[in-house]
């Protein structure tokens, strides 16, 4: 059973078109520890699009699983028995799973005593540097978080939100993945930069190093040296694009560089690096503005929307001492 599979089987089972083998394929995936961290993304995933709009399901603790147990059980008694017995214990993950997202939780233990650890970089620090216990180094850019187990070197999963640049140990026996808002990352041992706010509109993967597979929304793509990949988060399209990696993770030496990038990405690296609050207004006729342009980020915050009012002819106030409005 691969990674669309899960997928749609997933997808079927939420809008209530499920057959039985659906079912079946998501009991097994949720008994094996290879589809924990997916399952993990996908409940997130779900529950961030209830907010958004009216639900066309329920996500409640144990709800799912506990549907899929009932209506399996018109199935064949022996065949339920048999994946019932080893299956029990991982309602409880589940329950976890739910909980977790319920109240922001973020350690949380299953009945086989794994434990996930968090490594967070808050809002308006400088990024951190962690090797994690295969040997892998991560730089943590502000504002973002990291999730993996204490089995890390036999379990090498990993939940992301925010950004991150990873080196990673090579392992061909214990594949390195990461999940990130709707996406996976598949490798065995590279060097990349992956950048996915939840905040954010997209989602993008930039290889220095070795290769890297993506999943996301079952479409794959496979990147090597100076890839780029853009996934758009709510269509779920991919760009792959060639790119010199060489300003990809320069935030790491406390660069904040922009490279044609979009105002509104621009406020929103601002927040996150200097920690508060940035509103944009513009006029219905005004054309998105493009910014090229490198700043220390120790730079005082005035200075850099001084130098935007003047290059990209913008107004600005601040409206308490950590709110700005910037409008044109």
């Amino acid at each position: 059973m691969n990674q669309k599979e899960v997928n749609e089987a997933w997808e079927a089972y939420l809008h209530q078109a499920a057959t039985e083998s659906d079912k079946l394929k998501l009991l097994k995936a949720l008994e094996s520890n290879k589809f924990n961290a997916t399952f993990t993304n996908l409940f997130e995933a779900k529950w961030i699009k209830a907010d958004k709009e009216e639900p066309e399901y329920d996500i409640r603790d144990g709800e799912i699983l506990r549907k899929i147990k009932e209506e399996i059980k018109r199935g064949n008694e022996l065949e339920k028995q048999n994946l019932f017995k080893r299956y029990f214990k991982h309602i409880a993950i589940a329950a976890s799973v739910s909980l977790l997202l319920l109240t922001g939780i973020s350690i949380y233990q299953n009945t086989n005593k794994q434990i996930f650890e968090t490594f967070k970089v808050a809002s308006g620090n400088d990024p951190v540097r962690k090797e994690l216990p295969d040997g892998t180094i991560v730089w943590l850019n502000s504002s973002s978080n990291l999730q993996y187990q204490t089995d890390f070197v036999e379990n090498r999963n990993i939940i992301l939100n925010g950004e991150g640049y990873f080196e990673v140990a090579k392992n061909k026996n214990s594949p390195f993945r990461i999940s990130f808002n709707g996406s996976d990352l598949l490798v065995t041992g590279t060097q990349f930069n992956l950048k996915s706010y939840s905040s954010d509109k997209h989602s993008t993967v930039h290889v220095k190093e070795g290769s890297v597979q993506v999943t996301s929304s079952g479409e794959v793509s496979n990147l090597k040296r100076n890839d780029e990949l853009v996934i758009n988060r709510s269509s779920g399209k991919f760009i792959l694009q060639k790119d010199e990696f060489n300003h990809a993770n320069s935030w790491i030496q406390n660069k904040l560089v922009f490279e044609n990038t979009p105002l509104e990405e621009v406020l929103a690296t601002l927040e996150r690096s200097y920690n508060l609050k940035i509103a944009l207004e513009k006029t219905d006729n005004q054309k998105n503005k493009i910014l090229t342009a490198t700043y220390s980020r120790h730079t005082e915050l005035t200075e850099i929307l001084d130098g935007l009012k003047y290059l990209e002819n913008i107004n600005y106030r601040f409206i308490t001492q950590d709110s700005v409005l910037v409008n044109y």
